[in-house]
C-alpha cells in the first residue's frame, strides 16, 4: 500500500525522518507542515527550518502556519491523507485535524513513552543520568504527547554520549521502526499510557546551560554531554564565557593522580572533571592543549576560580 501522507516537523532530527519517507516508494508526500520562519537576533536574515529548507529543495509543498485556523483545517481536509506523520513538529494539533486522516495521526517521540513526554525529551534523558531512552510510535490524541504507543524499540544511553551521538541512534531507530510499524501496521494494537509514570521534558531555559560548581562533577558532566556539540554548556570568568565540551568524570578518591597534570581540572562539590575540550566565547571549540598555547592567561584565570 502507497500512503498519502502529510509531513508535520520542524528540527534537523525532523527532517531526517522526512528525507527518509520521501526516499521510500511507500509514501507520497502531498504536503509539508513547518513552523514559520524565525528571524535572527538581528533581524537581517529569516531562517528556515530544517524541514523547510529540504522541502523547498524537493518542490514540496510547504504550509507555515503559527496555530491552525479554519482554513488551515480546511485546506489539510481536502489534501485528504492517509496518514499525518509528525516528528518534533512544536505545535499540538487540534482535534478536528486529527480527525481528518483514514489512516489517523501519528507521532514520532524520542522516548519511551510515558517517560519524557514534551518538547525536550533528548536532552533531559542526559541530564537526568537515564541509561536508556528510546523510540515511540505514537497514536496522536488530545493533550501532550498522551496517546497510545503502538511500537517502542529502546536506544542505550551511555556515560558519554551526547546529544549529537544519542540523536543520531534515536534516528537510525526511529526509521526503522517506523518502517515496521507502516509494513505491519495493520497488526500493531494501541497500548494506553500509564499517566501515574508520566515525566515532561520541558522546553530547555538558557540558564539550564550554566555549569553549577555548587553541585556534583557528575551532574555537570551529564550536562556538558547533553548540550554537546550546541548549544554547549558554560560558566564564566570576568565576565567572558567559556563552554566546555568532551569531559571525563574524576572521582575524588582518584584526584591524587592529577595533581601534577596541566590538564584542566575543574573542582565541584563533589567530586571533579578533566576538560578536553573548551570555546572561549566569540573563539572556535579547540583541545585544551591548544587552548592552554593561545590562551594561557585565560587558563590561569579559570584554574585560579574553579579548580582545586
Amino acid at each position: 500500500m502507497i500512503f498519502n501522507i502529510i509531513f508535520m516537523g520542524t528540527s534537523d532530527f525532523s527532517k531526517e525522518f522526512l528525507e527518509h519517507l520521501y526516499s521510500s516508494k511507500n509514501f507520497k508526500i502531498k504536503a509539508i507542515y513547518t513552523q514559520p520562519p524565525k528571524k535572527s537576533e538581528r533581524g537581517q536574515k529569516v531562517n528556515l527550518s530544517a524541514v523547510h529548507k529540504f522541502s523547498n529543495e524537493k518542490d514540496l509543498s510547504v504550509y507555515c502556519p503559527s496555530n491552525f485556523s479554519e482554513s488551515d483545517i480546511n485546506n489539510i481536509k481536502k489534501i485528504n491523507p492517509d496518514v499525518i506523520v509528525v516528528v518534533a513538529y512544536g505545535l499540538i494539533l487540534p482535534e478536528k485535524i486529527l480527525m481528518i486522516p483514514s489512516c489517523g495521526a501519528v507521532n514520532v517521540h524520542a522516548s519511551l513513552l510515558p517517560k519524557w513526554r514534551g518538547a525536550a525529551p533528548i536532552h533531559r534523558a542526559i541530564m537526568n543520568g537515564d541509561s536508556m531512552t528510546g523510540i515511540s510510535i505514537m497514536k496522536m490524541e488530545k493533550g501532550l504527547d498522551e496517546g497510545p504507543t503502538y511500537l517502542q524499540t529502546q536506544v542505550e544511553i551511555k556515560n558519554n554520549d551526547n546529544f549529537q551521538k544519542i540523536s543520531k541512534n534515536l534516528i537510525e531507530a526511529g526509521k526503522q521502526t517506523l518502517d515496521i510499524f507502516f509494513e505491519k501496521h495493520q497488526s500493531f494494537w494501541p497500548t494506553q499510557q500509564d499517566p501515574g509514570s508520566a515525566t515532561y521534558a520541558y522546553k530547555i531555559q538558557k540558564n539550564e546551560m550554566q555549569i553549577d560548581f555548587n553541585n556534583s562533577a557528575i551532574r555537570a558532566h551529564r550536562k556538558v554531554c547533553a548540550f554537546s556539540p550546541k548549544p554547549g554548556a558554560w560558566f564564566s570568568v570576568d565576565s567572558c564565557k567559556y563552554k566546555i565540551f568532551d569531559t571525563e568524570l574524576i572521582p575524588a578518591k582518584k584526584i591524587k593522580d592529577f595533581l601534577k597534570s596541566k590538564k584542566l581540572i575543574l573542582s565541584f562539590k563533589e567530586d571533579f572533571l578533566l576538560v578536553n575540550k573548551i570555546q572561549k566565547e566569540g573563539r572556535n571549540i579547540m583541545p585544551i592543549d591548544d587552548f592552554s598555547r593561545g590562551y594561557l592567561e585565560d587558563l590561569k584565570k579559570i584554574k585560579l576560580k574553579y579548580s582545586k
